[in-house]
């Protein structure tokens, strides 16, 4: 019997990421390009990325996109009906067959909840909430920016960072490490520098790579004790706790109207009652910075919810999430090996472990 391929696509504001597997598990290709988020982009640029990475991890692999039996694209900013309109039509021009479009929050629920069911909360470049029941209804909380209301993610952490680092070196903030280590990101030997030569303009078009950096930079001085960089990481993990609590609020509110409308007791359909409501936290910041200040305080504000909930951050890269809904697509189980054998890809590298 021929092998049989999938391939997940998760394109996030800043970068996106392919990858082709086979139905065992064993990863076969990987592809990297720019974001994919129409909202930042536009849509053609978008949807160019998306088949950017797409080729590169068929051209791995040495596998023709007619041999790929289900794709399926998370991309972020696809959130709306009106967003699947936009997308849709150039996806569908891509050469490839048994697609779906989905956005990343549903990948990173499926990456922690296999029922597809509990809240997801995404902190990548942005932030994003998502939560789905038993019954297929959702619920989203904040994925649109700053304007209107989000105050989380790489970026917003980057930019909290850089003005709290002008503010310490002036004497207005706690003093902090980030004074001496944030210049040199923007090509600069020191704050007097930096403010010399880039203030006036816009710091992220002058350094576009810094939005990116600064937060591993902020992680690891949180690490070393640095109390400006374990406060913004303190608020940024209570900003999200709180994202996670209006949506488990607002699925609750409409279950306990269910409820009530039929008159009678219902089992929760948040989730199976015999278990607490999953809470999935993927992203960058979360899962490659892992800070216990964020997490602390994500803890501390969500635990304000009556709701039973079991926070579960998966080791899983999120691609892995739009993988596991395109093996969903062809029902290809993905069982404790498969799981292992995505354990072992190197992502990194787009080199093996690719085994055959």
């Amino acid at each position: 019997m021929p092998e049989q391929f999938v391939l997940g696509v998760d394109g996030g504001g800043s970068k996106t990421l392919a990858v082709l597997t086979a139905t065992d598990g064993s990863v076969r290709g990987v592809g990297r390009s720019a974001g994919a988020n129409h909202q930042m982009s536009g849509v053609v640029t978008a949807v160019d990325a998306v088949w950017d990475a797409v080729e590169q991890a068929l051209r791995i692999a040495s596998v023709r996109p007619s041999d790929v039996a289900a794709t399926v694209y998370a991309l972020a900013g696809a959130d709306r009906p009106a967003d699947e309109v936009l997308l849709l039509p150039v996806l569908q021009q891509l050469p490839l067959h048994n697609t779906a479009l989905v956005c990343d929050t549903v990948a990173g629920l499926r990456l922690g909840s296999p029922d597809l069911t509990g809240a997801v909360i995404i902190c990548g470049s942005g932030t994003n909430a998502y939560g789905r029941d038993k019954t297929g209804r959702t619920w989203q909380v904040g994925g649109f920016g700053w304007a209107y209301g989000d105050a989380a993610g790489g970026h917003v952490l980057a930019e909290f960072a850089l003005r709290r680092a002008v503010r310490a070196w002036e004497g207005r903030d706690l003093p902090s490490v980030l004074v001496d280590e944030l210049p040199p990101l923007f090509g600069c030997g020191d704050m007097a520098a930096l403010m010399a030569e880039v203030a006036g303009a816009d710091p992220w078009q002058t350094c576009p790579r810094a939005l990116d950096d600064i937060p591993r930079v902020v992680h690891t001085a949180a690490a070393a004790g640095d109390e400006l960089s374990v406060s913004m990481l303190t608020d940024m993990g209570t900003e999200l706790g709180r994202s996670a609590r209006a949506l488990l609020a607002q699925m609750k509110q409409a279950e306990d109207k269910a409820h009530k409308r039929k008159g009678r007791p219902v089992p929760i359909a948040i989730t199976d009652s015999a278990r607490r409501v999953p809470v999935v936290l993927v992203g960058g910041v979360i899962q490659n910075g892992r800070s216990p200040h964020l997490l602390a305080a994500f803890e501390t504000e969500l635990n304000r919810l009556s709701l039973p909930t079991q926070v579960v951050i998966p080791s899983l890269h999120p691609v892995f999430g739009a993988v596991m809904l395109a093996m969903d697509k062809v029902r290809a189980g993905v069982t404790s090996e498969v799981l292992q054998r995505f354990e072992a890809a190197d992502l990194a590298t787009g080199r093996p472990p690719f085994s055959r």
